[in-house]
């Protein structure tokens, strides 16, 4: 199985997890009294799964797979066989932290969960809901009509593909961007970049590459979102070394010429340059900033 939990997630009803959300924050507000907003998230979570129901787990364990890759992710608590909630410790609760929680429905499968934030002099908590099924996630469709028929870019499109089909779109884009590291090229995949400025030294960044001198992103961005991206990626990579008059510089939905490197440059692939993954609906999340959720062009069909 791709993803794998110790039990399968009930997905509540609205009326039904609203009920159990009740409970808990009722709960919460008991252990942020006595607790304070000093404690760490971890303590948090376990003084709540002592004061509820048998139902109650704490730091449950799941683990997204494909092939020889895996990675483990825990969910702070459940209760009820699938109520998903999100504890935190932040001065406020912002769209990173609903994104997070969003993921983790997407990974179970569920349809709602809550947001507890305990670092303030209250607590405070936020619905989070997710509109989308996985098999609804697995129908997208791929913009790369601009690409060449280049091997490396069809190698990391192919691999983009099946981890789509997979796990279905909307998950964390640093998910997506292990997984292709580690099937491309092995477990470390970053390598440090020489950046100038002025035509000097200034430093290195570290970017991801599938070879020497072929580095990308993997991003979830808008329309707008994706030509501020491009804009910056160009200018950045005029001071690095992965530019050449020679090489085709991938970045965006056009493909250009570069002024000076000799390799080219895979510049994203998850909504985004280089390829545009499209998902036929247009609501993920009532209060998520995910902007990956795109009209479809020619549908891709999983197996």
């Amino acid at each position: 199985m791709p993803i794998t939990a110790p039990f399968v997630f009930k997905d509540h009803s609205q009326p039904d997890f609203a009920r159990l959300a009740y409970d808990v924050v009722g709960k919460g507000i008991e252990v942020h009294r006595i607790l304070t907003c000093l404690a760490s998230e971890r303590v948090y979570g376990r003084a709540l799964e002592s004061c509820l129901d048998d139902s109650a787990r704490s730091e449950v364990r799941i683990e997204v797979s494909h092939g020889g890759f895996s990675k483990e992710y825990f969910i702070d608590l459940v209760v009820g066989g699938g109520a998903v909630f999100e504890l935190k410790k932040v001065a406020a609760l912002t769209d990173k932290h609903r994104a997070q929680l969003l993921h983790d429905l997407m990974l179970t499968n569920t349809s709602h969960g809550k947001l507890i934030n305990f670092g303030g002099s209250t607590l405070e908590h936020e619905f989070v809901n997710c509109l989308q099924s996985k098999e609804e996630r697995r129908n997208f469709a791929i913009d790369d009509s601009w690409l060449r028929q280049d091997d490396i870019a069809l190698k990391f499109k192919n691999v983009l593909v099946e981890l789509l089909c997979d796990w279905g779109t909307g998950l964390d884009t640093g998910l997506y961007e292990d997984a292709a590291g580690h099937l491309l090229v092995g477990a470390n995949d970053r390598q440090s970049l020489p950046i100038t400025f002025s035509g000097s030294p200034v430093g290195e960044i570290s970017m991801p590459m599938i070879e020497r001198g072929v580095g990308y992103y993997i991003t979830a961005l808008n329309e707008a979102g994706q030509q501020h991206f491009e804009g910056h990626a160009r200018r950045l990579l005029q001071q690095s070394d992965l530019n050449n008059p020679t090489s085709t510089s991938y970045s965006g939905q056009t493909s250009v010429r570069t002024t000076k490197t000799s390799h080219p440059v895979l510049i994203s692939s998850f909504c985004p340059p280089i390829f545009v993954f499209k998902n036929p609906s247009s609501h993920a999340s009532s209060n998520s900033s995910s902007s990956n959720i795109l009209l479809p062009q020619e549908p891709v069909r999983c197996p």
